[in-house]
């Protein structure tokens, strides 16, 4: 399959996931990711990621070295889950990308400026058994001096 590349408008986030994406597409499950860490479900998120997943987190308190294997990383966004409870996350992608090449894909997004900096994800997809899983997830944060903050 040819290499295709599709935008994802950012806006589109603010709906359930089977109003915006085709069934079976990265979009779709870029989309369960977004839905699941708002809304704080554990079980919807674990399954979303490959058994060898891995994950970089952006900042302490998460580990700042590679976290490798599902149970790992979805232990560690299991605190944060918890920490939360009752108070849902929020997470706003904007300037979505997916890049699709066959069984894999990569999709990228930013986090929106804060006063303080700018938060960038990007996910790695898989296809396994027909299904897009997420093999790895890098999360930074960048800091935005000040007159570069437009």
């Amino acid at each position: 399959m040819a290499a295709s590349l599709a935008a994802v408008p950012a806006a589109a986030y603010q709906q359930p996931a089977t109003a915006i994406a085709e069934p079976g597409s990265v979009a779709e499950a870029l989309n369960a990711f977004v839905v699941s860490f708002r809304s704080l479900d554990k079980e919807a998120f674990s399954d979303l990621f490959a058994t060898d997943a891995t994950v970089f987190f952006p900042q302490k308190p998460f580990p700042l070295h590679r976290i490798s294997g599902r149970a790992a990383v979805t232990g560690w966004f299991g605190k944060l889950f918890d920490a939360r409870r009752g108070e849902p996350l929020q997470i706003d992608p904007q300037d979505v990308q997916i890049q699709q090449f066959g069984d894999s894909a990569i999709a990228t997004f930013h986090l929106g400026k804060t006063e303080k900096g700018l938060g960038r994800r990007t996910l790695v997809f898989q296809r396994r058994d027909g299904v897009w899983k997420i093999a790895h997830l890098h999360a930074s944060s960048i800091v935005v001096a000040e007159g570069e903050r437009g």
